[in-house]
């Protein structure tokens, strides 16, 4: 899809209406041309006044046409791209975590950041583009009514140029194509720079790799950039010297054929010279059209990555949950299965079959080594993935993606891998005085605080942020808490807290509590359950 494409399918203002605009506003600029020439033209004796007049009316209707073209598309344009960054920002939201993974971050990233930058940058190129090219249109008409000849001379050069540019513009957007891809390898390799810090410092040899997997994807985006970037240029150089060649012809070889064309060629001088600029920026325009058509395409490349992964409502079929006073009985996994697959859809992890129940109000510690399916369990459990195989049940009532919003609506969670918002998203009437009992529970008095619906600061320990998550779960008040290795940074004083006190303080008041953990000095807790260890992808005890 070209940029032109992408917004003339989601413009919401006639093109024939800007293009109307557009012409009025080249036609005007063009007429300037008249006036000045018709002026040049007047004999001694004739008032100059006529034309003064003339030339302020038409300059006059000129900047108007031209900045009411100019702040119509470059708002229209704006829209555009929030529609669609509101749209890819939906379907974001609707997509399940394994389908968003197989997407990818850079992609995402570098579409709703740089592309549509891109694009909103080459807006006022485009505004340029459109009406340069009336522009030459109109001049070119103007030379015709002047003469034939000079109109058959002007159209073989503008069309030999044109001819020859776009060719040297399809290599160019082959290497700015080529560029973009680049750019998004390295935006990934930055990444994980910057999510992997600690595992750099670690290592040296990984270090010094992965900085020389950033350098060299750098120095291609470089080397590929600069070819694009100097090709244009030495083009650019090229039609300069041709409109002098062409001003040439028109001074020197042009009077030749008669008098008539000797009469005319201060007209055509001053056409040629005309000419120049809007040529110019039609060069410059094709160059910023180009770089937002490839960034047009990754938008789109994104959205049908998206739309392949994201099943619509319409398919989404399932009864909806019932779930009366924001709570449940039990939860029960049938014979379920999950299944990674790799590039070749070959199997690289198998979790299951699982036969399980949990009931309301049980305190269930989950043990088993790396690898062993805790976290696709975790995933499972809150219906952030969909069994392969088999079913998971809700008070009997089958959790699919259709109804899986409600479900997970149950369910607090504290992820290893958690995110700290800045801000408590979701939540609203918060009582300001339960949050400083809170604080003061969790030892986070005076390391941060509530502002606005925010905590300051953000800049806390690990241990402190795991606290911070978990105070923000108090709030939410759901009937299941899932800790994933909640306890494992904290201190050894904390960790007994969270243990002797916390979590048995959350059972009394009704929760069901899912804890992954390896602390097994804490396992003969009397307020516990049932402990489920995991080995190799299957509940080895504890079931």
């Amino acid at each position: 899809m070209t940029f032109l494409q992408l917004l003339l399918r989601e413009s919401t203002v006639s093109p024939w209406f800007l293009f109307s605009i557009a012409s009025l506003s080249g036609l005007s600029n063009t007429l300037l041309l008249t006036v000045i020439n018709m002026a040049t033209q007047r004999s001694s004796q004739e008032s100059g006044f006529f034309y003064i007049v003339l030339f302020l009316v038409v300059l006059g209707f000129y900047l108007l046409s031209q900045r009411y073209f100019l702040t119509t598309t470059i708002k229209e344009v704006d829209t555009i791209l929030h529609k669609i960054r509101l749209r890819v920002v939906n379907k974001i939201k609707d997509a399940e975590l394994l389908s968003l993974e197989q997407v990818g971050r850079a992609q995402i990233y570098a579409a709703l950041t740089k592309d549509m930058q891109t694009i909103s940058n080459a807006s006022i190129g485009v505004v340029l583009l459109a009406q340069s090219t009336l522009l030459i249109a109109f001049t070119l008409v103007y030379i015709g009514w002047l003469s034939l000849v000079a109109l058959a001379l002007f159209i073989v050069f503008l069309t030999s140029s044109a001819v020859f540019y776009l060719v040297k513009m399809r290599e160019f957007s082959q290497d700015i194509h080529q560029a973009m891809l680049l750019e998004n390898e390295l935006f990934d390799a930055l990444t994980h720079l910057l999510d992997g810090f600690k595992e750099v410092k670690m290592s040296e040899s990984r270090s010094a790799a992965l900085l020389e997997h950033i350098s060299a994807i750098s120095a291609s985006v470089k080397d590929v950039k600069a070819e694009a970037l100097t090709q244009i240029s030495v083009f650019g150089i090229f039609g300069s010297s041709a409109f002098y060649l062409l001003a040439a012809v028109v001074v020197f070889l042009l009077p030749q054929l008669g008098a008539y064309y000797s009469t005319i060629s201060t007209q055509l001088s001053t056409a040629v010279l005309f000419l120049a600029g809007p040529v110019s920026a039609l060069v410059n325009s094709i160059q910023a059209y180009e770089t937002a058509n490839v960034a047009a395409e990754n938008l789109e490349s994104l959205e049908a990555s998206l739309d392949r992964q994201v099943r619509p409502a319409s398919k989404r079929r399932a009864r909806p949950l019932v779930i009366r006073n924001q709570s449940f009985s039990e939860i029960t996994f049938e014979r379920v299965q999950f299944e990674y697959r790799g590039k070749n859809r070959q199997v690289t992890f198998r979790l299951g079959p699982i036969d399980l129940s949990i009931k309301r109000g049980e305190t269930i510690f989950i043990t088993g080594g790396n690898g062993s399916g805790k976290s696709t369990f975790l995933r499972l459990l809150t219906g952030l993935y969909f069994p392969t195989k088999g079913v998971i049940r809700l008070d009997g009532q089958r959790v699919s993606e259709a109804n899986a919003v409600a479900y997970r609506n149950l369910f607090s969670v504290i992820f290893y891998d958690y995110h700290l918002f800045d801000r408590l998203y979701g939540l609203s009437h918060i009582d300001k005085q339960y949050v400083e009992e809170l604080l003061e529970e969790l030892r986070l008095k005076g390391v941060t605080r509530l502002v606005d619906q925010r905590f300051e600061p953000l800049d806390l320990s690990s241990g402190q942020k795991r606290r911070l998550a978990l105070l923000i779960s108090y709030l939410e008040d759901k009937p299941i808490y899932v800790f994933d290795e909640w306890a494992a940074e904290q201190d050894p004083d904390f960790r007994r807290y969270f243990y002797t006190d916390i979590l048995p303080e959350l059972k009394a008041k009704g929760k069901t509590l899912v804890v992954v953990t390896h602390d097994d000095r804490y396992y003969n807790m009397d307020y516990i359950d049932r402990i489920i260890k995991f080995e190799e992808g299957r509940i080895v005890s504890g079931a």
